[in-house]
């Protein structure tokens, strides 16, 4: 995708409302290559106030990922309590209550009340806990 042929495209096909006298070049490009990478999925995450859902990391440049990375970092950073700061409660558990149903989430239910299994390893692989007695 070449974006100044594309914005060239457009001020020659919209003449009276682009007058290059008032309308210069470097903005329609600027516009245009917005546009695509808003119809890709690609998102710029200095773009107002950081970056949004519409925005796939995955698919920005390493320097747009690294500034979207140390936005984020000084966003925690400034909600971050450590221990000695006022409010600061150690190993906080809130409930969240979903709003949408999915299946990531979701526990499994086992009959076998944490049991110890043949390779050592009390109740289900997600929370194992091997057995360190002899």
């Amino acid at each position: 995708m070449d974006a100044d042929a594309l914005a060239t495209g457009v001020i020659d096909t919209f003449p009276r409302r682009l007058d290059r006298s008032k309308v210069r070049l470097s903005q329609v490009t600027r516009l245009v290559r917005r546009l695509v990478d808003h119809v890709r999925g690609v998102g710029d995450p200095a773009d107002a106030d950081g970056f949004g859902e519409d925005v796939d990391l995955n698919l920005v440049s390493p320097e747009a990922l690294a500034a979207a990375k140390s936005r984020m970092d000084e966003g925690f950073r400034k909600t971050q309590k450590l221990p000695g700061d006022e409010g600061f409660v150690y190993d906080v558990r809130k409930e969240f209550n979903p709003t949408e149903p999915n299946e990531w989430d979701e526990s499994d239910e086992s009959d076998d009340d944490g049991a110890m299994n043949a390779d050592g390893i009390y109740g289900d692989d997600d929370d194992a806990h091997v057995d360190m007695l002899p």
